[in-house]
């Protein structure tokens, strides 16, 4: 141990610094206090033109435990003049691990423009996950 070191953790360390000493079930409501991921947005692969393929928005209403994941998905409607994008509207049940694994691979096939592999998959369900119960 350094010089002026001390091993009493309320102590000022040898730094100066006094250590992080809270814990969490000392915080007042410490489950609410916890960090919770509102929405995640998404963006495809990029097109020739530079364009995005698709882009999505990921949320959930944290407030009750019956609240399903809302994917929305807009797509590019095309290269016709006057076409407008179009909005895919996906609720996922945030218990189903089978659900949000056919969620996790439409958006990969829809973002990356291909059909990938279960290893490109699974980087969309573990963004999902943030959502699942």
């Amino acid at each position: 141990m350094p010089a002026g070191a001390t091993a009493d953790r309320d102590q000022i360390t040898a730094t100066g610094a006094k250590p992080y000493t809270t814990k969490y079930h000392e915080i007042p409501n410490a489950k609410e206090a916890t960090m919770k991921i509102d929405s995640i947005d998404l963006r495809g692969t990029l097109t020739p033109d530079g364009k995005p393929r698709a882009l999505a928005s990921i949320t959930r209403e944290p407030c009750d435990r019956t609240n399903p994941i809302e994917v929305d998905i807009i797509v590019a409607a095309g290269a016709t003049p006057g076409q407008y994008p179009v909005t895919l509207n996906h609720l996922v049940d945030a218990s189903d691990h089978d659900a949000i694994w056919a969620m996790a691979t439409d958006l990969q096939q829809t973002l990356d423009g291909y059909t990938g592999t279960n290893s490109d998959i699974a980087d969309y369900f573990n963004v999902l996950a943030n959502f699942a119960e």
